[in-house]
């Protein structure tokens, strides 16, 4: 059986992908990403792990109270229940399945998680992400090594797991002079 490679990036880095914007207004500053290689040798076609994507739907449940799909469809931008998405999901042609742009995962005090889809497989990117789906998790903690303990435990043979992260960088905060121009203009 082939497995799918998964690949892991602890921080931000100059891949040029932008941080989705309700992760920016709610601050979250810490990320995390999950690269899935597209390629297979068994797939004739770019390889999308749908038991991969459903496992950071699970993650999120495990963080939040509340997770819904955030959808960009025409430059217009929703959110939809879970179950309602998943509804629509399980009625998908296999081939025509694509992971959505966002899981978004709120608590009590607000939004709390988002992990966002980065398209490199339709369009190559940098090396490490280069033909990939990648799920870039947005946190107000850091959330790396317990992506990798929940990918571990959910793992049912059919992932090869990188067993540790790729160092990004620590996104720092901008200067006191930027952060102020950021809240004027705002």
């Amino acid at each position: 059986m082939e497995k799918t490679e998964v690949r892991f990036v602890d921080g931000f880095d100059d891949s040029g992908w932008p941080v989705p914007e309700p992760a920016k207004a709610a601050g979250l500053n810490h990320r995390f990403a999950v690269i899935q290689e597209t390629y297979r040798p068994d797939s004739v076609d770019m390889y999308f792990d749908e038991p991969l994507w459903f496992s950071m739907v699970d993650l999120a449940k495990t963080v939040a109270t509340d997770v819904r799909i955030g959808v960009l469809e025409k430059r217009k931008y929703r959110e939809v229940d879970l179950e309602a998405y998943l509804a629509t999901w399980s009625s998908t042609p296999q081939d025509d399945k694509d992971p959505p742009n966002f899981i978004l995962g709120r608590d009590s005090t607000g939004l709390n998680l988002v992990i966002g889809t980065e398209y490199w497989c339709r369009g190559g990117g940098p090396e490490d992400y280069h033909d990939s789906y990648t799920y870039a998790v947005y946190s107000k903690v850091r959330m790396g090594v317990s992506v990798m303990a929940h990918l571990a435990g959910a793992n049912s043979g059919g992932w090869d797991l990188a067993g540790e992260s790729i160092l990004g960088i620590v996104k720092p905060k901008p200067p006191v002079w930027q952060r102020i121009w950021n809240w004027l203009v705002n």
